[in-house]
């Protein structure tokens, strides 16, 4: 099952937030991480950049995603965070017990 398909079915999360989760999750790799810039996020889940802010900082409080905070700025460029979704691993099919 690909990461859409599992946000979509298991995330808890609605509208806007839902939204922006979907769009992190089809820029995932294979271990689930995503670094869109803030602004190509907010137009990419269809949202105002303000609305992309706090839906990401509500699926982090809501243990859907992790943000590794990257404030690397080199001349005109700024590193984008690197976000990470947490999918259960009863919905991956993991069934590992370890990292």
């Amino acid at each position: 099952m690909n990461l859409v398909r599992l946000v979509l079915t298991h995330s808890r999360a609605r509208g806007s937030a839902r939204m922006v989760l979907a769009v992190l999750a089809a820029y995932a790799d294979e271990e689930g991480y995503a670094w869109p810039s803030m602004v190509r996020l907010a137009d990419l889940a269809g949202v105002g950049f303000r609305t992309a802010v706090r839906a990401i900082e509500a699926l982090e409080q809501a243990g859907e995603i992790e943000r590794e905070r990257r404030a690397v700025r080199t001349g005109e460029r700024t590193a984008v965070n690197r976000y990470r979704i947490l999918i259960p691993r009863c919905a991956t099919g993991d069934t590992s017990s370890g990292s």
